[in-house]
């Protein structure tokens, strides 16, 4: 008895920016019996096989649509950060929303809102805030602060993610003068 040999195609449906954007699952696993066997034969086989593959698609795809949705807000709040420090260079303080910052970012997606704290002239906050369980939010912090090697001013940034998948708003940003922010507890910086 010969046994069926199983293929498995990976097939990348964009890239994790153009799937992010279009919210579309980026990898999808198909898998496709290849034999020289009877029907009979493939039959007895396929159930098991079409099972491990049901289950293999669903936890991978899963977790490729998660990332790509969670992408989106990492990269929004990204752009919130360097789009803060262009407008402080033109009006010497940072934008308190998202109206007048004019970035094109929408407040809301289907899966995160995205708002400003500006805390004063020289600090704020961008935050990326789940909507949907199973998704990371996202805080982003840049501070004005004297340079260390000269007396110039200069602009210091972070893009922090949530340890683990919430909705709720995160704690403030640690700016401490003269430092790169720091990400709250429960919070890793990403690049």
């Amino acid at each position: 008895m010969k046994k069926p040999i199983w293929l498995l195609i990976l097939i990348s449906a964009g890239s994790a920016v153009i799937g992010a954007a279009l919210g579309l699952g980026l990898w999808t696993i198909f898998s496709k019996p290849v034999t020289n066997n009877s029907a009979s034969e493939n039959n007895q086989n396929q159930p098991k096989k079409d099972l491990i593959t049901d289950i293999t698609d669903k936890i991978s795809g899963k977790a490729s649509i998660d990332r790509a949705k969670q992408s989106e807000a990492k990269t929004y709040v990204g752009s919130l950060n360097r789009s803060q420090e262009a407008f402080y260079l033109e009006k010497q303080q940072f934008a308190p929303n998202l109206e007048m910052l004019a970035t094109g970012i929408p407040s809301e997606t289907a899966n995160y809102s995205y708002t400003i704290n500006r805390i004063d002239p020289v600090r704020v906050q961008n935050y990326g805030i789940a909507k949907r369980d199973g998704l990371r939010t996202y805080i982003g912090g840049v501070i004005i602060t004297k340079s260390q090697v000269s007396s110039d001013l200069t602009s210091l940034t972070t893009i922090c993610e949530s340890d683990q998948p919430t909705t709720s708003l995160p704690p403030p940003i640690i700016f401490i003068e003269g430092q790169s922010p720091k990400c709250p507890s429960g919070y890793s910086e990403v690049g």
